[in-house]
């Protein structure tokens, strides 16, 4: 990145979209970290091509033995088998899927795109958070499965998707809510010439996009599996829902709410009944009382004001410790959630995990401590801390390993740590932080 964009920042400053536009333009290579609202995610760029995107709490949809099973290409049954299969084999979940016949390398190829552009679209809605690049000569990713992918188009609309996120958010509330189809309505697709009497009937013309949601439209899928389902980015999957929507095609029903749960002891009332009666009580109460504070203000309210007054001064100059403490670097990153902390982090785990399939394939077995591999040359010394300079917590188990990291407050135990852990015979790179535990086998 150059001095014009940081190589860290704001969000509110610096939109995903125009991190996006240099990284592109300059075809950089090596990891964006971003952190918003409720996910951390990374996208792995090599030449300027998106070839990795990973969500540190992805939902379970996203992944990829999901996906397949709500695209209707094979059975949770079957991916289940695979997974099993996974914990003996060193291949890619995708790629077994392949070998078994399930879907073809186009599909495959399809799938993780589709599962980074749904991981894309999540960052570039944000409009509060943080951001870090780092910057490496080359990325590695699976060249026989993966097709990079060109963002221009993307980082193009950026402004667009960034002013329209909140117009979407009302539009479509609810991502639990199932879209319907209107029954009596004839549609064609894009490019169809149908005849007709008069210019006011017909059928309606769709789009491809909106050809595309409607097919997935059929009054069991929610808005959010439609979403997953369609090969299409999601911002355009909104749209494409939205004009479904004004066009009459399509309703979409409100999600039903919970209701409140009445105590037993508590008698059921007609709506608005009980809250009238209180109402006008309170108002009686307050119409006898006005007379009397009538009378009272003029005298005991100056009075009561200059005294309260003098008592608040006198308590903040005795009482309050004015000097402002000074914030640890480490309070500071907790409260940025420190994407690079994270980066660095994620690159020592990977290179630990690596040294540890070397260091196994090599023994037949898993080091006692990480200095054994910084001993055999497989790591360098400053591997085996995290990115907030905790030591990595190690253990060797009877048919694996862990490794541990502390998180930003160093306390072994707490919601931020981020633990890996693999077995002989099912080692995958890369490491993943859906929350905090790493499941390699979802692929």
């Amino acid at each position: 990145m150059t001095a014009r964009l940081p190589v860290e920042g704001r969000l509110m400053e610096f939109p995903v979209y125009r991190i996006l536009a240099e990284i592109v333009g300059r075809q950089r290579s090596g990891i964006l970290t971003v952190s918003g609202d409720d996910d951390t995610v990374e996208l792995h760029f090599s030449s300027g091509l998106m070839v990795a995107a990973r969500s540190h709490y992805a939902r379970e949809e996203i992944r990829l033995g999901q996906m397949m099973v709500i695209r209707g290409l094979c059975t949770q049954e079957q991916v289940s088998a695979l997974v099993e299969q996974q914990k003996t084999r060193l291949i890619l979940l995708g790629r077994m899927a392949c070998e078994a016949g399930y879907i073809s390398e186009i599909e495959l190829s399809r799938l993780l795109e589709d599962q980074m552009m749904l991981i894309l679209y999540t960052s570039m809605v944000w409009r509060q958070g943080v951001y870090y690049f780092q910057g490496c000569d080359s990325i590695p990713y699976d060249r026989q499965s993966l097709r990079p992918v060109d963002l221009k188009p993307i980082f193009r609309l950026g402004p667009k998707i960034h002013k329209s996120a909140g117009w979407i958010r009302e539009r479509i509330p609810d991502d639990r809510a199932i879209p319907e189809r209107v029954s009596g309505k004839d549609v064609v697709p894009e490019g169809v010439q149908a005849g007709h009497e008069s210019s006011d009937a017909g059928p309606i013309v769709l789009s491809r996009a909106q050809e595309k949601v409607y097919e997935r439209i059929d009054g069991t899928r929610s808005t959010r599996e439609v979403c997953d389902s369609v090969h299409l980015f999601e911002w355009s999957t909104r749209v494409a829902l939205i004009d479904l929507m004004d066009a009459g095609l399509v309703v979409l029903p409100l999600a039903p709410k919970k209701k409140k749960a009445r105590k037993k002891d508590e008698p059921e009332t007609k709506e608005g009944v009980g809250d009238e009666k209180k109402g006008s009580e309170r108002i009686s109460r307050r119409a006898t009382m006005l007379p009397l504070a009538g009378r009272l203000m003029p005298v005991a309210g100056r009075i009561l004001a200059v005294a309260g007054l003098c008592g608040a001064i006198i308590f903040a100059a005795v009482k309050i410790d004015w000097t402002v403490p000074k914030a640890t670097p480490k309070t500071l990153e907790a409260q940025t959630a420190s994407p690079k902390s994270l980066t660095i982090t994620r690159y020592r785990t990977d290179e630990i995990r690596s040294a540890l399939v070397v260091f196994y394939l090599f023994n037949q077995r898993y080091p006692d401590e990480l200095t054994e591999l910084v001993d055999e040359s497989l790591i360098v010394q400053g591997t085996i801390v995290d990115g907030w300079e905790n030591p990595f917590r190690y253990n060797k188990l009877d048919t694996g390993y862990a490794v541990l990291s502390t998180g930003p407050d160093g306390r072994e135990g707490s919601d931020d740590d981020l633990l890996v852990q693999g077995r002989a015979g099912e080692h995958m790179f890369g490491s993943y932080f859906p929350g905090s535990v790493v499941r390699s086998a979802d692929g």
